[in-house]
């Protein structure tokens, strides 16, 4: 097992950076609205929205 280690010997702030790297670090692709038609859909495809609200209490 391993010994505790010191209150102020964190490693979350070493955690923190080595994710904001990765994510940094991953190829951006935006895709446009623009760019997706109703050929990307299959056949038969409904679009649709719907909203809820629900509260307990």
């Amino acid at each position: 097992m391993e010994p505790l280690r010191p209150r102020g010997d964190c490693c979350c702030p070493r955690v923190l950076s080595v994710c904001l790297l990765l994510l940094a670090a991953l190829p951006w692709k935006h895709v446009s609205a623009a760019a997706i038609t109703r050929d990307d859909f299959p056949e038969g495809f409904v679009f649709g929205a719907g909203a809820s609200a629900y509260q307990v209490g």
